[in-house]
């Protein structure tokens, strides 16, 4: 049988990471936030980029020290920051869960649980309100 080591490189995320939650991400008057700002890019479609897998979640699985096999988001903050003279949506997760795997000598140890401190300090982004660009900003 193939170990995971084998399989998969450190930091990598093992399986897709779903949006299933994403409603637990989501305000439930999000419509309304969206008046609030006159943007290109609206406050709901901001979250929605921040919490495609390939954005926010693929590269906090880039700095897990271990094999992610689910990311998911329940609170956040959010805010409208001017960084070098454009305007950017910063999304920072308060709270979320997660899941993995570690291989041990005896054969895979699932896990799961709530994201840290740390881990949440790794959980932010911006989104410029012009195009859609996603940066990745964790807290230094």
């Amino acid at each position: 049988m193939w170990g995971l080591k084998k399989l998969f490189k450190k930091n990598e995320c093992v399986f897709p990471l779903d949006v299933e939650d994403e409603e637990d991400f989501f305000d439930s008057d999000m419509e309304e936030k969206d008046k609030e700002y006159n943007f290109p890019i609206l406050r709901s479609q901001a979250i929605r980029i921040a919490n495609q897998n390939e954005n926010l979640k693929t590269d906090f699985c880039r700095q897990y020290k271990g094999f992610v096999s689910f990311l998911g988001f329940d609170k956040k903050k959010m805010e409208v920051i001017e960084k070098e003279g454009r305007k950017y949506w910063q999304i920072q997760v308060l709270a979320g869960e997660i899941s993995g795997i570690n291989q041990r000598s005896k054969g895979e140890e699932y896990w799961d649980g709530f994201l840290s401190e740390s881990d949440l300090e790794k959980l932010r982004c911006l989104i410029d309100v012009e195009t859609g660009e996603y940066i990745y900003y964790p807290i230094k």
